[in-house]
């Protein structure tokens, strides 16, 4: 339940999906409508109180926070249930006297809301002596300042509601975003100004309520011809409807009034200050109560008066809001300080476990909203208040004295506690209705249709016979459903195709229509998820904390991959499932795969690219300056885009770089995620064939590590993706059409050059293959040609827009080679050398690369073998059907579908490469670009046969034990997934406190840019976390590993410090316990690298103690410091 959510919802929302049962449809719709404004209001609102929390002392702030709560809550009270009596009414009022009843009650709810803010905080301050609450209404301006703002609250909640009836859903959103974007610019208008007084604050958020108001009178007001009565209001029409109103007012009130007055009792209390960080806690719970409070609210509205439906649905959001507030549990707990941080460090400081505790309230919320829906639809309002009420009133006893015992942490402690004791109470009388209505429910079907049951048939075209589909490929009914801008018909088992001119040509297949409970395994689904990045959670922190990176610890980690995949693969392919449904899983479980990063470090960068790339983003935050020097990797200095993005969304909101770099790349995975949805689906008209595509995406091995980490690629690759599909449905005949497109396109070009180049090739063989089959879809445009059983009449060319695409992407890219100083020539080129060098000592008979064990010969086990092996056999098996299949795409000439059949084509290259150490990483890499092409390839194959049970049973483990083997082909043993005990050389494996601890002495101790060196990991540290220059043979053209790895030290050496200005050295002493686990101690082509097959000796780790000259100015034990500049000179 979210703070002053009294409206009910709208129903505007997208086109009717026929897919998805009509009930189950509306209640989506009502709840994304309602989470919509929510959201909208909410990061607006997260704005507001940022800069309010940031200008203003803590303890203004909390006077702010204090007046505003007691304005909603006044607020709401002063609605006198009128809005939700709109709701009912104006469907049934002649439209000559809508408008003037609308009017009446917002007059009286604004004259109740300020007459109420005149006489409350009169009495608690001059009467019962609360002088805390004295800054809110002490003095006279302060008092008519409280008294306005609160019936214009009033007021405009009466009118949110209200214009559902007179305008539409979007003016609720529209008036409440205007008003939210007031606030903040006359919040600023007034810091800038010099307002100190937290009641500034308030009179922000009341002009904002003001201004909103204009735009509902200008929306509506083509209805003034239609109104009878030319009088502003008429009371008359409000009588005999005080008791309907306040039935409803009283149930409202007693079920906003804690979260209302919590805040209230914290200042009242404790104190204005520390009711600073509890607010802005308090605030941050909103995002987390919206989608459950909002799926009991669609619960409810959409019964229209029937418990049966209430019931029927509850299966479904029931278990869906206790797996988002679970899963909002999961990230906010590691996440909570750095959240905060939005409104400043001493509120992450003093709110974190406040924080943590009242999110926690999310779940019994769920139980008690869905507790309410049922006792309104049964017209039982009456008894439900008098049971809340009583709730109501523990949950304030519980928070007064859990405020005198334990502050704003026992506060929220005592009243979560009170919340989960009421969820367990008012469950009961939910489980006996559930429990009716199923036996009542066999018994009319026992009865039969002469006793009064009655058939339930599926809706939509193409509905099976049976829940399992119908298993000979046939299907019952017309098959006539509508695509966008295409339609498909089907007649037997073929698929019939006929596409409008400006769509392209597909080979469509036809989902099985859903049941009337087509949405059912969602909650279950997504409490799985949740479930699963528990079990990851659990297996990072037993790891981190006991060393132990094997056996149960093993066992949590990958149970906790398998509740992710499983479900999503399994309700992909799922018979008689929704679209949404299908869809809303697999994107969650992408996601799910992303946070699984911040389970297993939620605090820092710990990766080699990540720590590269957080070392640019330091230097673009310090200077302000783009293309300087980047030592580590110089050429992602003149590819700055995830660094520019990142740094621009902690300047927004004011959260650390890393938490900035989190919230960034959740984003990037939920693009990736639609944007593979959008483009399978356009192609072959089919959500389970989208849903089916991210399934087989995550499968490819560097998913769940390489492309979730802080690194360029990460960014790119969405980013490419999204330039297809935003091309792919870009409006024909239009430059503008080409406007969107243009923009990715040149956000990919910023941002990764391999990415950048592997999408201008693509979109250049895309043109080509355009146009090579123009001519035949020429002709084939005055008749339909059918081939294997699929007829197309497809569009004109794209080969024109795609031409100009390709060349303004090739001018972009020549612009940044141009650069001075790119060194991406050189950088590539290396590459191609190691790589070729690799490939040629592997066919000479010189493997230079052992099969199932990294360079320090440390390999998984054999059943993590077996999973590996398992993996490639599986999408090979799957593989070499869908590309004999996918024929078909080339025969109904559609070039998209070409260029991804193709792409599909180079799957070997990702096994082929770990054959070589140096085209192990290319094949890795490529993972990310060729799975595209397989997901879409593999997706059609499948969805093109009847869905069954069984055939998503197979699917659903096939895809488990295909994405398993990937995580270990592409990030190795698990054990080395996981965090655990120091090892040499292999990455977050080697970051520990240690290190850590010398690099930050270097920063604290050391000028900035202080030219140092050091091995893999630790020059990493110095220069991302303290400040460094890292000398690296990439960079300066020297290779100094000679310094670390050569036991003798002479003249040569002399002179190679001087030659690349090293000032001081840095020395892991652990180095010598073994061989490096990423082949190299330091960079490729090392001193003694090749063919190494020992460690490096502790004594060329030590003999700069013996050096005349050198200091040892650090020394942890581990790690020790060197000053040589007295041998630099």
């Amino acid at each position: 339940m979210t703070p002053g959510a009294t409206s009910t919802p709208s129903t505007a929302g997208p086109p009717r999906d026929r897919s998805i049962p009509p009930g189950l449809q509306r209640i989506l719709r009502i709840s994304a409508s309602l989470v919509t404004t929510q959201a909208a209001t909410s990061v607006l609102g997260l704005l507001f109180w940022a800069i309010a929390s940031r200008g203003f002392t803590r303890e203004e702030f909390g006077v702010a926070n204090a007046a505003v709560s007691a304005m909603g809550l006044l607020g709401a009270l002063g609605t006198l249930g009128l809005g939700t009596l709109l709701i009912s009414l104006l469907p049934g009022t002649e439209q000559g006297v809508r408008r003037v009843t609308v009017r009446t009650a917002l007059a009286v709810s604004g004259v109740a809301g300020t007459l109420l803010a005149v006489v409350v905080p009169f009495v608690a301050v001059h009467l019962l002596g609360l002088g805390n609450l004295s800054p809110i209404a002490g003095s006279p301006g302060h008092a008519a300042l409280f008294a306005v703002g609160t019936g214009l609250a009033a007021l405009a909640l009466v009118l949110d509601q209200a214009v559902l009836v007179i305008g539409s859903g979007n003016l609720q959103l529209e008036r409440n975003v205007t008003a939210s974007a007031t606030k903040v610019v006359v919040l600023l208008g007034l810091a800038a100004a010099g307002a100190t007084d937290g009641m500034a604050v308030f009179a922000a958020w009341a002009v904002g309520t003001l201004v909103s108001l204009p735009v509902v009178a200008h929306r509506t007001r083509g209805g003034r011809p239609l109104q009878r009565h030319r009088r502003l209001v008429d009371l008359s029409s409000m009588r005999g409807l005080g008791r309907r109103a306040l039935s409803h007012h009283a149930l409202n009130t007693t079920l906003q009034s804690p979260l209302m007055l919590l805040p209230v009792i914290v200042t009242a209390t404790v104190s204005a200050a520390a009711n600073a960080p509890f607010g802005a806690a308090l605030q941050l719970t909103g995002f987390v109560f919206a989608l459950p409070y909002a799926l009991s609210v669609g619960l409810f509205a959409a019964a229209e008066g029937d418990d049966g439906e209430v019931l029927r649905r509850m299966r479904v959001t029931l278990p869906l809001g206790l797996g988002v507030s679970l899963a909002a549990n999961l990230a906010l707990w590691p996440l909570a300080p750095y959240v905060l941080r939005v409104f400043g460090a001493s509120y992450a400081e003093d709110g974190a476990d406040v924080l943590r505790i009242l999110v926690l309230a999310g779940l019994p919320f769920v139980v008690k909203d869905h507790f309410v829906a049922l006792r309104r639809v049964q017209g039982r309002t009456g008894s439900a208040t008098l049971v809340l009420v009583v709730c109501t009133a523990a949950e304030l006893v519980a928070a007064l004295i859990g405020a005198h015992l334990g502050g704003v942490e026992g506060l929220s402690a005592a009243w979560v506690l009170v919340l989960v004791l009421e969820a367990v109470l008012l469950a009961v009388p939910l489980v006996r209705a559930r429990r009716r209505f199923v036996t009542r429910t066999r018994e009319q079907e026992l009865a039969g249709p002469d006793g009064g049951g009655r058939e339930h048939r599926p809706e939509g075209a193409g509905a099976r016979a049976d829940e399992d589909g119908a298993r000979d490929g046939t299907r019952s009914g017309d098959g006539d459903r509508s695509g966008d801008g295409g339609q498909v018909r089907t007649s037997g088992g073929d698929d019939v195709v006929d596409v409008l001119e400006q769509e392209p040509a597909v080979a469509s297949v036809v989902d099985p229509a859903p049941s009337r409970r087509g949405s059912r395994g969602l909650g279950p689904a997504l409490l799985a998820i949740a479930l699963g990045l528990l079990a990851m959670a659990l297996a990072a922190g037993r790891a981190r904390t006991t060393g132990d990176d094997g056996g149960l610890t093993q066992l949590l980690w990958e149970a906790g991959l398998v509740l992710i995949v499983a479900p999503a693969a399994l309700l992909a392919t799922w018979p008689r499932t929704s679209g949404t449904v299908r869809v809303w899983t697999a994107v969650t479980a992408a996601v799910a795969l992303q946070l699984s990063r911040v389970v297993l470090y939620p605090t820092r960068f710990m990766f080699h690219d990540e720590l590269l790339h957080a070392n640019l983003l330091r230097q673009i935050s310090d200077t302000g300056q783009l293309f300087g020097v980047n030592p580590l990797l110089p050429i992602t200095a003149y590819y700055p885009g995830l660094e520019v993005a990142t740094d621009g969304v902690g300047d927004l909101t004011g959260l650390s770089q890393h938490t900035s770099a989190v919230l960034l790349l959740l984003a990037a995975r939920v693009v990736l995620s639609l944007a593979i949805v959008a483009v399978v689906t356009r192609l072959t008209r089919s959500h389970r064939a989208g849903a089916v595509a991210v399934v087989v995406y995550a499968c490819n091995p560097q998913m769940l590590f390489f492309n979730s980490q802080f690194s360029y690629q990460t960014l790119a690759l969405p980013l490419a993706v999204l330039t297809v599909a935003l091309f792919a449905s870009r409006r024909r005949g239009s430059l503008r059409g080409l406007l969107l497109p243009l923009a990715a396109l040149g956000a990919v070009v910023i941002t990764h050059h391999v990415t950048a180049v592997l999408l201008l090739v693509a979109l250049a063989v895309w043109t080509v293959v355009d146009a090579l089959l123009a001519r035949v879809r020429r002709r084939a445009a005055g008749g339909s040609e059918q081939v294997g059983g699929v007829v197309a009449v497809p569009p004109g060319s794209d080969a024109r827009a795609l031409a100009v695409m390709t060349l303004v992407g090739a001018v972009c890219f020549a612009a940044t080679l141009l650069n001075p100083g790119n060194t991406l020539g050189s950088y590539l080129g290396s590459i191609v050398t190691s790589s070729s060098s690799d490939l040629g000592a592997f066919f000479e008979g010189r493997q230079t690369k052992a099969l199932f064990a990294n360079t320090a010969g440390v390999g998984p086990a054999w059943w993590e073998q077996g999973l590996l092996l398992g993996g490639l056999v599986i999408t090979a098996a799957a593989l070499v059907p869908s590309l004999w299949a996918a024929r078909a795409w080339v025969r109904v000439r559609v070039p998209l579908a070409v260029v991804l059949v193709l792409t599909a084509v180079l799957w070997p290259l990702v096994p082929g490469g770990h054959v070589a150490r140096a085209t192990s990483e290319v094949g890795d890499r490529a993972a990310g670009f060729v799975f595209l092409g397989v997901g879409f390839v593999v997706a059609w194959w499948l969805v093109r046969r009847a869905a069954s049970r069984r055939a998503a049973g197979l699917f659903g483990a096939a895809a488990t034990v295909a994405f398993l083997g990937g995580v270990v082909l592409g990030s190795g043993t698990v054990s080395a997934q996981l965090p655990g005990p120091f090892l040499v050389s292999a990455d977050a494996r080697s970051v520990d406190a240690d290190n850590i601890a010398a690099a930050d002495w270097m920063g604290r101790t050391l000028p900035p840019e202080t030219r140092v060196y050091a091995d893999r990991v630790s020059g990493l540290l110095v220069a991302a976390d303290g400040g460094m220059f890292t000398v690296r043979h990439i960079s300066t053209g020297i290779d100094a590993s000679r310094l670390i790895l050569d036991p003798e030290f002479g003249q040569d050496d002399v002179d190679l410090i001087r030659r690349a200005g090293i000032r001081y050295l840095v020395v892991d002493r652990r180095d010598a316990n073994g061989l490096p686990n990423q082949g190299v101690y330091i960079e490729s082509g090392e001193f003694g690298g090749q063919d190494r097959t020992a460690p490096v000796p502790a004594a060329a780790l030590q003999k700069f103690d013996d050096v005349p000259g050198v200091d040892r100015v650090y020394d942890n034990g581990a790690i020790a410091v060197y000053d040589l500049s007295e041998l630099s000179r």
